[in-house]
């Protein structure tokens, strides 16, 4: 129940917003890139590359910080889980060692199980 919690409060929250981020940073990189191959002839013309050159520049970096951005948060809850099952597999070998008096051959087979 605590993990179900802190999944959905903590981490949905921050996945939802890198990702909107993301988004919006691929809507103003894409509509920059639409805009200037449409009017390229014209641009060439006026000699605006260097703002154009700016703008895309700028937006460039935009949109891969906010990739980066969610591509690592987007991992967390895999992480997360992965972590937690691990600390539960290492309790339980902790716990059946102490209850069996520190021999495992019997148990051996079931702890093999979990790890797989």
């Amino acid at each position: 129940i605590i993990n179900a919690f802190i999944l959905i409060k903590v981490l949905s929250p921050i996945v939802k917003k890198a990702g909107l981020k993301r988004e919006e940073a691929m809507k103003n990189f894409f509509e920059i890139l639409n805009t200037n191959l449409n009017n390229f002839k014209l641009i060439k013309l006026k000699t605006k590359e260097d703002g154009v050159l700016n703008l895309f520049k700028t937006q460039s970096e935009i949109f891969a910080k906010a990739n980066i951005t969610n591509e690592s948060v987007s991992a967390m809850p895999r992480i997360y889980l992965e972590g937690v099952g691990f600390c539960v597999l290492v309790f339980i070998v902790v716990f059946l060692v102490f209850k069996n008096q520190s021999d495992i051959s019997g148990i051996l087979a079931t702890i093999s199980i979990f790890v797989l």
